[in-house]
């Protein structure tokens, strides 16, 4: 009882850090009260670098996203618009612009998913609910995290399904019951539509070596079945896609030039480098594609390099959540490429649960389902 309280003690001081770390970062302003104003949206992408190649006046994504989004849901071609990210979470934003009258209220309820989600996941690996609460806090705290509350992104509710994606992989396990499986082959198909889908593999090959490991060769030949439902996830979320007069080919000849975007797009920064661990340990990444220039994170916690060495250790020595194999898989694939810390939005969260899991298991002899 000693040793949990103390625990508990801890993570509420790292609760109060976060607070007081990000507490800048809340925009107590009109931002969920403004009027959606699509004239403004429609004049600032016109002038931006996606009509004007030379122009100087970008956009960020989440801007380009919000007007995707709403001139999807006012019936404009998809393909016209964005067409390389898929559009369930453009979709989301466009309804809550144009049916709510305001984009960010999007961002608001993603977070609540975000963090529910991430709860009911931490409740079922730890089998402690004040723990787990706490972790969520920690979690929604992280300034990563609030920045993406105020902010027309997707990686929130990406992280959302993810969170559900594992949940249902480990209640598979825990029932026995095969429906588990293809609940989460939706949630698969769930996070295909929001994002390129290559960014499913880290997910998928998680999947695979959990089953591989528990030697489940039942589990994962429904996995694999599973995946029929997940494209047809995909396949149905291009809904206004095919109400153009498109057919199955279209959407394939899409899906390919989604694919050459995406990949011909960051050749020449695909390659091993150390900018993962250059914004893990020291708070700086490279800014410019030839990975010379270095740039501060404004977010970096000291916490990142603490919990990144705890969390690895634990999930090398400890492959019995899908969870831990995500954290060493999604953390290999950031040493290729141009590493960002939204990605870390996917990763920091289980850095979390991991290292508080492998206290537990140290302190407490407690023994998450297997």
């Amino acid at each position: 009882m000693k040793n949990k309280n103390l625990l508990i003690i801890v993570l509420s001081f790292l609760i109060l850090f976060n607070f007081f770390h990000s507490f800048k970062l809340f925009e107590f302003n009109k931002i969920f009260i403004n009027k959606f104003n699509i004239k403004m949206y429609e004049k600032r992408y016109n002038e931006s670098q996606w009509v004007i190649s030379e122009s100087q006046n970008s956009i960020g994504d989440d801007f380009l996203y919000a007007y995707a989004g709403a001139k999807y849901v006012l019936g404009t071609d998809p393909i016209l618009i964005n067409s390389e990210t898929p559009p369930l979470g453009k979709n989301l934003i466009g309804l809550s612009a144009i049916y709510l009258g305001n984009e960010y209220l999007f961002s608001m309820f993603s977070g609540l998913f975000a963090l529910i989600t991430f709860y009911l996941l931490c409740k079922q690996v730890i089998k402690d609910k004040l723990v787990s609460l706490l972790l969520t806090l920690l979690a929604g705290l992280e300034p990563l995290f609030v920045v993406n509350y105020f902010a027309t992104l997707l990686d929130l509710l990406l992280f959302g399904f993810l969170n559900l994606f594992f949940l249902f992989l480990i209640k598979y396990r825990e029932n026995n019951k095969f429906i588990f499986i293809y609940v989460s082959g939706i949630m698969l198909g769930l996070i295909m539509s929001i994002k390129f889908f290559a960014l499913v593999l880290p997910a998928f090959a998680s999947a695979v070596l959990y089953l591989v490991f528990k030697k489940d060769l039942k589990g994962l030949i429904h996995f694999t079945l599973s995946t029929i439902l997940s494209f047809f996830i995909l396949t149905i979320n291009y809904f206004q896609f095919f109400s153009k007069g498109r057919n199955l080919m279209d959407f394939l000849k899409l899906q390919k030039y989604i694919y050459i975007f995406h990949t011909e797009g960051r050749k020449a920064t695909i390659r091993l480098n150390d900018s993962f661990l250059k914004l893990m340990f020291t708070g700086h990444f490279y800014s410019d594609p030839d990975l010379k220039k270095l740039s501060p994170e404004n977010h970096f916690s000291f916490l990142w390099p603490i919990f990144f060495l705890i969390g690895i250790i634990k999930s090398i020595i400890d492959t019995s959540s899908p969870l831990f194999i995500w954290i060493i898989i999604y953390s290999l694939s950031q040493f290729f490429g141009f590493t960002n810390a939204r990605y870390l939005i996917l990763l920091l969260p289980y850095l979390y649960l991991a290292t508080i899991d492998i206290i537990l298991k140290c302190q407490f002899g407690k023994k998450q389902f297997s």
